[in-house]
């Protein structure tokens, strides 16, 4: 496992060989066959439907892996220059590379049931199939990394974080011998001791619980499994922030609104009363104070963003150097900011001549949408 002391850039390649490095992750659930075989299945942003997200990765994974399994040559290097050596110690694996968002588990009132899904996945494949799942995780010293890790390793799965320098999380190479050569890169932390045990026997009596059809027990484990994960995710989502990375479902509401009639403004207005997620604004750095338009009928009105990437964008199209994304505003809490300001809602939307578009959520509205 090469360790975190590579500098991009600085290792030669001899003559007849090459390097290539992986870890960039994509916006949306990705899974790609890497060269050597490996498959490196991303589970992109935090999106405002993280379900489908995940659907949507365990598909990609279950296409991938009906062109045949991940087997690669997994190399014991300790230093990337090791890679090029016939010398240095090689092993065959089957493995899937799984890049987290550990963000994702911050957000959601069930992301205990998000992980889920995720950790049943890949007790079934080690099991069925004998595919190591390779668990990497960004920031490992944020709140969001760090308790994800832990998590994880007591659970009985080791994590690792990607390359601090240049973010690569698989090095794949081809030796003189013509032999292509995988390896991991960043830092590794390995399993802990924590609830290994449990979570082993919990996964050992689940899997012959479904071999004979009883799922009255099959469902008193996953509770117990999933009680568990709340209990240790509960403290991260309490201090994380809300707001996501890309809201698919919330932007495609806005687009619909200004053209879809009072039903689409009004599924618009029932989203945002029950959304989770929260809102993004903009605030100027030392004073946190936020600025007030005025609408096309003179009333005040605060642009909002559904999402840090459109907030971003914003801030960039403006050339504003004065402000500063502050988001994590549950939609609820902003009817009520808004309601006492005597203020409307303009919210961002997409449009395709990348024009700042906005729907507006006039003050007597807000009001009347404002809890209590």
């Amino acid at each position: 496992m090469i360790d975190q002391t590579r500098e991009p850039g600085t290792t030669r390649v001899p003559d007849g060989c090459s390097l290539e490095a992986y870890g960039l992750a994509p916006p949306v659930p990705t899974v790609n066959r890497l060269r050597g075989g490996m498959l490196m299945a991303s589970m992109g942003l935090a999106s405002d439907r993280p379900g489908e997200d995940i659907d949507r990765l365990l598909q990609l994974v279950d296409e991938a892996l009906r062109e045949g399994d991940p087997e690669i040559v997994l190399s014991e290097a300790q230093r990337t220059d090791d890679l090029f050596s016939l010398a240095t110690p090689t092993r065959p694996l089957k493995a899937v590379v799984w890049l987290l968002n550990p963000q994702v588990f911050a957000i959601w009132r069930d992301s205990a049931a998000l992980l889920q899904r995720l950790l049943q996945r890949w007790v079934a494949d080690l099991r069925t199939r004998e595919l190591v799942p390779i668990i990497y995780a960004p920031e490992p010293r944020s709140p969001a990394g760090a308790a994800l890790i832990a998590l994880l390793g007591d659970l009985g799965f080791g994590a690792r974080s990607p390359e601090p320098s240049d973010g690569a999380v698989v090095l794949v190479v081809q030796r003189p011998d013509g032999v292509v050569v995988t390896a991991l890169a960043g830092e590794s932390f390995p399993p802990g001791r924590g609830a290994v045990e449990w979570h082993a026997e919990l996964s050992r009596r689940r899997h012959q619980a479904q071999k004979e059809g009883r799922k009255a027990l099959v469902g008193e484990l996953d509770t117990a499994q999933r009680d568990y994960l709340e209990h240790r995710l509960a403290p991260l989502r309490a201090n994380a922030n809300r707001a996501v990375d890309w809201a698919p479902r919330l932007r495609a509401l806005l687009a619909q609104a200004p053209e879809g009639g009072e039903a689409s403004y009004r599924a618009l207005l029932d989203h945002l009363q029950k959304r989770e997620a929260h809102l993004v604004i903009l605030a100027e750095p030392e004073t946190r104070k936020v600025e007030f338009k005025a609408a096309a009928d003179g009333s005040p009105m605060l642009e909002v963003y559904p999402d840090f990437s459109s907030a971003r964008a914003a801030l960039a199209s403006q050339d504003s150097s004065g402000a500063l994304v502050v988001g994590d505003l549950p939609a609820r809490d902003l009817f009520k900011w808004m309601a006492e300001k005597g203020a409307g809602i303009a919210l961002w939307m997409e449009s395709p001549d990348q024009q700042s578009r906005f729907v507006h959520i006039k003050p007597e509205l807000v009001r009347a949408l404002s809890p209590g």
